[in-house]
């Protein structure tokens, strides 16, 4: 059993899986998981769970306890560290999320396909869209795809790469599959070459993302956090909208996530155990 203390920010529960593993922003600050759980719902014999991105573990401790019967696999660029949660059910896996060669090293024999994957790594929009590329075709129809902390790939985000600024990203595509979807229209040849000029994607990716993409979800925080990140006060001064340590807490580009399911009927990737995948 799985039991969330945002007051503490820890994540408790019985057996030998961590307990008291610091929770994830994912509840606190950017308290996704209200959003997530309506679509979590059909993943209740979900087998395989993958995110990019691992930090102090907090996410990976509550996604093994939220699917307790899944393999969850961790990938970071950074080496496992013994204060990461441990389980037979983990498994960790060091990748470069800028390297495209990296990504399909990892892919090519990791266990799939996944019902769930979460992309929490660098929030690079390069690397969001390296992930999505590479990804997406490991995940099974009906499954899920998470990419969070998209807010990073809006254009009035700051700071932003320079290099990147100016070009089409995660958060441009996935804006533009979902008003196509909402229309029932189909991705013509030019909107497919406008989405793929002056991008981090190409023409062939953008077709293909849109043949494997049913839906898209968006989500935008509107809420007050329950918790600073920075500091971890519940403490606001409500009328400046700040916590007591000057935070401020509501940013006008924050908490931005989408939630793709993938298409039924897709052909995933067909993969092996990948033999040097870190276990702990």
């Amino acid at each position: 059993m799985c039991t969330v203390d945002a007051r503490r920010m820890t994540v408790t529960g019985t057996g030998s899986e961590s307990t008291g593993t610091p929770v994830s922003d994912k509840i606190f600050w950017h308290r996704y998981l209200p959003f997530y759980e309506l679509y979590f719902e059909r993943l209740a014999d979900a087998a395989w769970v993958m995110e990019y991105g691992v930090d102090r573990g907090a996410s990976i401790a509550y996604l093994s306890r939220r699917f307790e019967h899944a393999q969850v696999v961790g990938c970071d660029i950074i080496e496992p560290r013994p204060e990461w949660p441990r389980s037979p059910r983990i498994s960790y896996a060091t990748v470069d999320q800028g390297s495209r060669s990296s990504l399909a090293g990892l892919l090519a024999g990791f266990p799939g396909p996944y019902d769930l994957v979460i992309e929490d790594g660098s929030h690079r929009p390069e690397h969001q869209a390296n992930c999505l590329v590479a990804t997406l075709c490991h995940v099974r129809g009906g499954g899920l795809y998470i990419l969070e902390d998209l807010h990073t790939s809006h254009p009035e985000y700051r700071p932003r790469e320079r290099s990147t600024r100016d070009r089409v990203n995660c958060y441009h595509l996935l804006l533009a599959f979902e008003h196509l979807r909402a229309r029932r229209v189909e991705l013509t040849d030019d909107v497919a070459q406008s989405l793929s000029r002056k991008s981090l994607f190409t023409e062939t990716e953008v077709r293909d993302l849109y043949a494997r993409i049913a839906s898209v979800a968006l989500y935008r925080r509107a809420a007050l956090p329950l918790r600073c990140f920075r500091c971890g006060s519940d403490e606001f001064a409500y009328a400046t909208l700040r916590c007591r340590c000057g935070t401020w807490l509501m940013r006008g580009v924050d908490s931005l996530a989408a939630v793709l399911t993938i298409r039924e009927g897709g052909r995933p990737a067909r993969s092996l155990l990948l033999s040097d995948v870190r276990r702990l």
